[in-house]
């Protein structure tokens, strides 16, 4: 017997989950990360923008630009802290010509270091850029100095520290590491206890599928979820199987022992046969007698095993036939034959035409036909109609028996199933011939229906796809 294997607490689903999660939790933290970092770019530059157009404002209002010089006609502006000395905040002012010689600097650039001119010239507004000399950031504003035909003369170059942008990028880095690892951990373990828990009803319905077994088959799965989601589907579809499996080994172990039944019979009534036979000598007639009889109990034998077989190959997968017969023929040849004793009523349409296999549509007939005339008084009450009605072909076989009862209509078709009033009546028959004509009639695509007969008996009517040899 197969032993249950525990499964790890990290199974290979569980690990998958977990970095699955880990990976979309390190795409989310980039993509946050650089948009973090692009906003904190452009609300410090936006601010550092603001601050040296508006100084750069402030300077050109104290210039005087023509197309031989650039005058200062106030220098009150040039000597404020942050444009004299080296402030918290200073301003480091550059006016260059187009060949990059300095015309006039602020003091504080001389006191700092000599930064060097990025000959920027063609510039024909008020731009920016960030640069970096000797370790340090800067943002610099570029602003075109004009004289009055509006020919550019030379080009002024504000520049301020950038080290604010700097320090919150770094700052940033490293909370962002120690936040990683922090964060990391949290999504790991976390993954886990809700991976466990996701999977916690799914092991459940494996642990009761597992449980399943011959011993076992009412066993269903209980797990509490809606119909509609996943988990409730897969418990309701596991159930509605087990069901079917249930009812399929009940129908299989019935269906053995009834053909155990069926079988032992005759084999009973050949072993006592021939043990009457062997017993001493018996005249010549009496041998033969027996031999009669041991071929009625073969004949029945072979009737049922040809029956099991024809009903067990009817119920497995099978590609459309392509064997076209004369229902028409069939009827008024072999099956008007076959009852020539019995005074039966033909109304049989000419040119019927069939798919499949007319071997098998003679023993529904025949099925159908011998049940009839069991269960009707005369024969002569029995009548067989086939006629074709669009692209169906209708055939119904009629007597005036004893009929159906309604709620055995729908168990006639069963295996080995016999009706009380045919065990009451004492009429015998193994319970197979319309299992049979059911199997049949299923796998040729066709429908059968059961209508009582007005003012008594009972009506098979059989409906079954017809072909046109004109198609």
């Amino acid at each position: 017997m197969q032993t249950k294997t525990k499964p790890p607490f990290l199974t290979d689903t569980v690990k998958k989950l977990t970095a699955i999660n880990i990976i979309i939790f390190l795409i989310v933290f980039l993509l946050f990360n650089l948009l973090l970092v692009f906003f904190v770019h452009y609300i410090l530059h936006k601010n550092l923008d603001q601050r040296i157009g508006h100084e750069i404002d402030n300077i050109n209002k104290t210039l005087s630009v023509t197309a031989n010089s650039i005058a200062i006609m106030d220098s009150s502006e040039l000597k404020e802290p942050d444009l004299y000395e080296i402030t918290e905040n200073p301003y480091f002012l550059q006016i260059y010509n187009q060949y990059g010689i300095i015309l006039l600097q602020s003091r504080n650039v001389g006191i700092y270091k000599p930064l060097s001119i990025n000959k920027n010239f063609e510039v024909n507004q008020l731009a920016f850029e960030s640069f970096k000399y000797e370790g340090e950031s800067f943002r610099a504003g570029f602003y075109p100095l004009k004289d009055s035909a509006g020919n550019q003369i030379a080009t002024m170059r504000l520049s301020v520290f950038e080290n604010d942008f700097d320090e919150v990028l770094n700052k940033l880095l490293w909370f962002n590491l120690w936040g990683f690892l922090f964060i990391i951990i949290i999504v790991v373990t976390a993954s886990i206890i809700a991976a466990k828990k996701t999977f916690k009803p799914i092991n459940e319905i494996i642990d009761t599928a597992y449980s399943f077994n011959v011993q076992n088959l009412n066993k269903r799965i209980d797990v509490k979820a809606d119909s509609l989601d996943e988990i409730g589907r897969l418990r309701d579809t596991l159930n509605r199987l087990f069901e079917r499996i249930e009812n399929y080994v009940i129908e299989i172990t019935h269906f053995s022992d009834q053909v155990s039944h069926q079988l032992m019979n005759p084999l009973t009534a050949v072993r006592t046969e021939i043990e009457y036979l062997l017993k001493k000598d018996r005249p010549e007639n009496e041998y033969k007698e027996a031999l009669i009889r041991l071929e009625g109990q073969t004949e029945t034998m072979i009737s049922i095993v040809k029956t099991l077989l024809v009903i067990a190959k009817s119920g497995k997968l099978k590609s459309e036939s392509k064997s076209i017969f004369s229902l028409s023929k069939l009827i008024k040849n072999d099956i008007f034959n076959h009852f020539k004793e019995y005074n039966i009523m033909y109304e049989i349409d000419e040119n019927l035409y069939l798919r499949g296999e007319s071997e098998k549509y003679l023993m529904v007939l025949q099925n159908l036909i011998h049940n009839s005339i069991k269960y009707s008084p005369n024969s002569g009450d029995v009548k067989v109609v086939a006629t074709k009605i669009k692209n169906k072909l209708i055939i119904s076989v009629e007597d005036k028996g004893i009929g159906i009862d309604d709620f055995e209509k729908g168990s006639v078709f069963q295996k080995f199933y016999r009706s009380q009033q045919a065990e009451k009546m004492g009429i015998k028959g193994f319970g197979l011939g319309l299992s049979l004509v059911k199997s049949i009639i299923d796998e040729a695509s066709g429908t059968i229906e059961i209508i009582d007969n007005e003012p008594t008996g009972t009506i098979f009517k059989l409906t079954l796809p017809s072909i046109d040899l004109s198609d």
